[in-house]
């Protein structure tokens, strides 16, 4: 016995079923071996189809065939959750350090920060230790091994901070 194979094809356009079926009362289209439910107000369509299976017992036996139903849900596709917006971490905002009558025992320039007090301690590392920094306002990694290192080779504690010693030895002009 050959086997059938069974195809189904179901068109849903504008609400309506294809021309290929036929509707029963209830919402149900029926082509061949098939069942298509629908429901108006659902945006899920679900087809059940029975294939016809062949089994074969003994040679002294009949053939049988069997109805195997399966079943297929198609929902709308689901949308990937919104990308959120790229965070910054807001910096501290470190005025300038020319300032006159600067008290330095206020100087604290540390890596996080930005503004025009970074800006000065970069465009002095550049000018006093040819740091070769990029003068952008951002005490980045660069910045504070550049004050490591000129910390170093002034004699101060490496600490990677401008304080107020760091700062002297930054503008100090040797007068």
């Amino acid at each position: 016995m050959n086997m059938r194979t069974l195809a189904v094809a179901v068109l849903l356009a504008a609400g309506s079923l294809a021309a290929c079926s036929t509707t029963r009362s209830g919402g149900e289209a029926v082509d061949g071996g098939s069942t298509t439910s629908v429901d108006p107000a659902a945006t899920d369509l679900t087809t059940t189809t029975e294939t016809p299976v062949e089994t074969t017992a003994a040679p002294d036996a009949t053939a049988t065939t069997a109805a195997v139903a399966t079943t297929a849900a198609a929902t709308a596709p689901a949308t990937a959750p919104p990308t959120p917006a790229p965070t910054t971490t807001p910096c501290r905002n470190v005025p300038t350090l020319f300032v006159p009558d600067l008290a330095l025992d206020s100087v604290d320039v540390r890596r996080g920060d930005c503004g025009q007090g970074v800006k000065d301690v970069q465009e002095q590392l550049n000018y006093r230790a040819s740091a070769g920094l990029s003068v952008d306002g951002r005490f980045g990694p660069a910045t504070e091994t550049a004050v490591r290192n000129f910390q170093t080779s002034v004699g101060l504690p490496a600490t990677g901070v401008v304080n107020g010693n760091t700062w002297v030895a930054l503008v100090d002009d040797g007068t």
